[in-house]
């Protein structure tokens, strides 16, 4: 059986100085890059994203299970 590849399109969401990388299998949406910024900060238990600084997520958004 086959591993499921990581995804390798990556989505910048950035607000101030912060950069936050979604890698995803397809270029998100507006939408769907923000849905991906509320879980990141619900995760992280935060209101807010940080000052500065970078981070990266993935997401299945976009498999087609290939």
């Amino acid at each position: 059986m086959d591993a499921i590849r990581r995804p390798n399109v990556e989505n910048l969401v950035t607000q101030n100085n912060f950069k936050l990388r979604v890698m995803a299998y397809r270029k998100l949406t507006q939408a769907e890059l923000y849905h991906a910024a509320a879980v990141y900060l619900k995760a992280k238990k935060r209101s807010s994203f940080p000052m500065n600084g970078c981070d990266t997520i993935e997401t299945i958004i976009g498999f087609d299970g290939r």
